[in-house]
């Protein structure tokens, strides 16, 4: 398979149409023009309800309402396998997933992270993901005595999962025994770069933001955010028996970060596809039948 040169690719952000104005805007109200677009970095847009969740939702064997947010279950197996979506999505994104896993024993759930769908938050980041996945695996071994066994995770919910592992951020963190990662996109700086271009953020004003946002995730993380996640042992909590999954022609994740990631946790297997791009992949029947196989094989 021939390796695709990095390409420049605009990320789903606010609509490009007030970039110019904010622009404009910042050579004389540039304080309060850096502010504002910190802030719209962590207001995701308003997805909908979307067509195919009210069938989705009917169609749950099991509904826990007593957390953060609904979670919607399915099967009745004893292995439980949790999807979680990425930015400007919802959990039945992965739905396409839930009947393979059903028919082979599992029990799988999904959820709306903050700022999505159901889900009652109205700003999201990484972080507040990863705080609401750690919710949900309680809420669910408060249900079924049981804990999670895999967790499907796409994109910006990678980074939910890094975070969440983590036990110097989290007690009790997050845990399974299977992790799969598909399209990850977890470099802050990658996103902040890919935003600042779709939104034609002149410089100065970048460095701005860069500080606010600095100021309010060092409280959270404790040390400084830009520089977080290039730590050597960042990947030390992620399970042994991690699945990555990345396209040749992703239109949202550079090429050189997949293949960062790949070099630095060393999964037990990567699976590159070529052609489906950063969203048909989770409506891939191949891509999902291998996952499957990963998650159902001993």
């Amino acid at each position: 398979m021939t390796e695709k040169k990095d390409h420049k690719h605009q990320p789903v952000f606010t609509p490009n149409p007030i970039a110019k104005p904010l622009r404009l805007f910042s050579y004389v109200f540039p304080n309060s023009i850096a502010g504002y677009l910190a802030t719209l970095w962590s207001r995701p847009i308003n997805m909908g309800k979307g067509l195919y969740i009210p069938k989705l939702k009917s169609q749950a064997n099991h509904i826990i309402n007593t957390g953060v947010t609904p979670i919607y279950g399915y099967g009745e197996g004893d292995k439980h396998i949790v999807l979680l979506h990425g930015w400007n999505a919802r959990g039945g994104q992965l739905r396409k997933f839930i009947n393979p896993l059903v028919r082979e024993g599992f029990c799988v759930w999904w959820f709306d992270a903050p700022g999505f769908g159901e889900h009652p938050g109205k700003t999201s980041n990484a972080y507040l993901f990863g705080q609401t996945l750690i919710d949900v695996q309680q809420q669910i071994q408060a249900k079924t005595g049981q804990p999670i066994y895999a967790t499907i995770s796409h994109s910006l919910g990678c980074l939910a999962t890094i975070l969440a592992t983590n036990p110097k951020l989290f007690q009790p963190a997050y845990c399974c025994t299977k992790l799969i990662w598909i399209a990850p996109s977890i470099s802050p700086n990658t996103m902040f770069d890919s935003y600042c271009e779709h939104m034609s953020i002149r410089e100065a004003i970048q460095q701005k933001m860069r500080t606010l946002i600095h100021d309010d995730m060092q409280i959270i993380l404790k040390e400084d955010p830009w520089q977080f996640f290039k730590r050597e042992d960042l990947f030390d909590h992620l399970p042994n028996q991690t699945l990555l999954m990345f396209d040749t022609q992703d239109e949202e994740v550079l090429q050189s970060d997949f293949e960062s990631i790949n070099d630095r946790i060393k999964p037990e297997c990567t699976i590159k596809t070529e052609g489906l791009g950063h969203y048909r992949m989770l409506k891939d029947s191949p891509v999902i039948e291998q996952i499957t196989q990963f998650i159902a094989t001993k």
